[in-house]
């Protein structure tokens, strides 16, 4: 699809060999989810459950359907997640998957700034994955702090806790 960024298998990796013991069991929240990558590969290394949600509504239609193929029944919600989230239910994620397009000038400060809230849906000892441009120029505002960083080629995985 148009526009879709699909996490490198390589990067992916990385990140699931850094999170380790943090996967099994863990409830996890795959935000600009585009193909559901990172929460599938959660769910495939033991995440007990997931939320997914995708702007395009063609595209989660697409991951609802992957879901289903897989036998996984866990909600895909076509909604902006800038929108979502100061609206979200209250809930603990072990596990918050951020992948934004980060290819546009400027949309991924704009971007975090608009979802300083994430923390909250953050449960205790959790992590933010957060898939982002190595050109990027932000710093995580308290009470967030990154605790990893990692470069791929022309992205950065920061995780956040």
């Amino acid at each position: 699809m148009l526009g879709l960024r699909p996490a490198q298998d390589r990067v992916r990796a990385a990140v699931f060999s850094a999170l380790g013991a943090l996967v099994p069991e863990a409830r996890v929240l795959d935000l600009f989810a585009g193909t559901g990558a990172y929460g599938l590969e959660a769910l495939s290394r033991g995440a007990t459950s997931a939320l997914f949600v995708e702007q395009d509504f063609r595209t989660a239609a697409a991951l609802r359907q992957n879901l289903t193929a897989l036998r996984y029944e866990f909600p895909v919600l076509d909604t902006p997640v800038e929108s979502w989230i100061p609206r979200a239910p209250i809930s603990s994620f072990d596990l918050i998957f951020l992948d934004p397009p980060y290819d546009q000038t400027g949309a991924e400060l704009s971007l975090w700034k608009t979802i300083q809230g994430l923390d909250t849906l953050l449960a205790p000892g959790g992590r933010i994955i957060w898939e982002h441009s190595c050109s990027s120029k932000w710093s995580p505002k308290k009470p967030v702090q990154e605790v990893w960083h990692r470069k791929y080629g022309r992205s950065s995985v920061s995780f956040l806790a």
